[in-house]
């Protein structure tokens, strides 16, 4: 189907929204930034594919081109620390637009994952991509606010555009001649069919959801402030942990030393058996003390030290089980503590610099 941009222009004229903005690609219209003429509330209009509406180029019509995207939502590249979508839902509830009013403040805290779509980033400079892995990673944790509704969001950063769709999977654009002012922005979308349905209510719903969203943030906002000082206020029991495993691992240390000490004097013991039972042997084979006696003489010193090093090596044989055991004890704990620590570093380090970040927005 094929309209005209005048008659989409007339379209919103007479619903009392103007055209702030056109997003387009290949001479069509993709997006049209709207404003509430009545509220100075601000959304995206979405133009499907099946309704093909040209644009020429003008000052308000920005080109843009898509970034490419994984089907999780997350960026192509090997970031670490994505987040399970596990327990996500109980934080970022659906917003309900059924009774919505200009005041009503009540919205039903149901939350749905309706979306496996992925995220890959090319030809993007390392410092957007790292602030449009964020965004999209907002913006998964946001689509919970809008699953099951008709109204989705927007984050417009710089010249990016990132979006979720009517079908709740991500989209992201770069888009050409946009003020590239800092800080991002949320916009409330709707898809050019919703709105037709939605056109009489659409500056209170769109009001209704970015103050729903609102709401959601600043009670998550509580959660975690209340979370990261309980994190805080274990920081000392870090420390107790650490002495306690640094004597655990200095006691097994010192357990295995004692054992290779032993280990050490039984070697030795064994060695002065050996030469013992050679030394009794030499002796009964000279000539001098050959015959019956000397051979039983011999027998019965041989076998006495005989005994002894069967004793010795049943020592050694349960010693060296021991030391088997506590030397992987003792690597596993080392391994395991060294993971730890390393790992737990790298995030608080990741943490604290988030967290001298909010001092800039004070």
């Amino acid at each position: 189907m094929t309209l005209s941009a005048r008659k989409l222009e007339k379209l919103l004229d007479s619903k009392g929204f103007l055209i702030k903005r056109i997003y387009a690609m290949h001479g069509l219209i993709v997006y049209v930034e709207a404003m509430c003429a009545s509220t100075a509330d601000s959304f995206l209009l979405y133009i499907p594919s099946a309704y093909e509406i040209k644009v020429e180029d003008g000052d308000n019509v920005h080109r843009m081109k898509y970034v490419e995207v994984s089907q999780d939502g997350t960026l192509a590249e090997n970031y670490a620390g994505e987040p399970d979508n596990f327990g996500m839902e109980e934080e970022y509830a659906q917003v309900d637009l059924a009774n919505a009013k200009p005041t009503d403040e009540n919205f039903e805290e149901q939350l749905h994952e309706n979306y496996n779509h992925p995220l890959a980033l090319k030809d993007v400079t390392k410092q957007d991509t790292e602030e449009l892995r964020d965004i999209f990673r907002q913006l998964k944790r946001l689509r919970f606010c809008v699953a099951g509704i008709k109204y989705k969001i927007a984050i417009l950063f710089r010249n990016y555009l990132c979006c979720i769709k009517r079908d709740d999977t991500l989209e992201g654009y770069r888009v050409s001649n946009l003020p590239k002012k800092d800080g991002r922005v949320m916009l409330v979308s709707i898809d050019l069919e919703a709105f037709y349905e939605k056109s009489n209510s659409l500056a209170v719903d769109v009001r209704t959801v970015r103050e729903g969203i609102y709401r959601v943030m600043d009670k998550n906002q509580t959660k975690h402030s209340h979370n990261l000082r309980l994190m805080f206020d274990q920081r000392n029991d870090i420390t107790a942990y650490s002495q306690a495993i640094a004597t655990k691992k200095q006691h097994l240390a010192t357990y295995i030393a004692h054992l290779d000490s032993l280990m050490d004097r039984l070697a030795e013991k064994e060695k002065q058996t050996i030469e013992q039972i050679v030394h009794i042997q030499d002796k009964h084979n000279t000539p001098s003390l050959s015959g019956l006696q000397s051979d039983i003489s011999k027998s019965h010193e041989v076998s006495r030290f005989e005994t002894q090093l069967t004793k010795i090596s049943d020592i050694k044989q349960e010693i060296v089980q021991h030391l088997v055991d506590l030397r992987h004890r003792h690597e596993v704990l080392t391994l395991k503590v060294d993971k730890i620590f390393f790992e737990t570093s790298i995030m608080l380090d990741a943490i604290l610099k988030h967290m001298s970040a909010l001092e800039i927005l004070i």
